[in-house]
């Protein structure tokens, strides 16, 4: 993707102008989801593995206080 931070009305007039096409709007945007999703991976997945990446700092970093919080709407991570 050229450039993440573009909305789904901005692709839209880009696919009009390009390729003649009129998509609707929301189609745009779960369009623009889905690639995001294949190119990040899901952001519910990154998180189950914030776990993970902080046990292996914890033994790459031998010593290394590691804290992480979470609650429902924010992740905080602590190093």
């Amino acid at each position: 993707m050229e450039d993440p931070e573009m909305g789904p009305g901005a692709l839209r007039d880009k696919l009009k102008k390009k390729y003649s096409v009129d998509v609707p709007y929301d189609r745009v945007a779960r369009g623009k989801l889905r690639v995001l999703d294949m190119i990040y991976g899901k952001r519910g997945e990154s998180y189950e593995l914030l776990s993970t990446y902080l046990a292996k700092l914890l033994r790459s970093v031998p010593g290394s206080v590691v804290e992480l919080r979470l609650n429902s709407t924010m992740v905080m991570c602590a190093f």
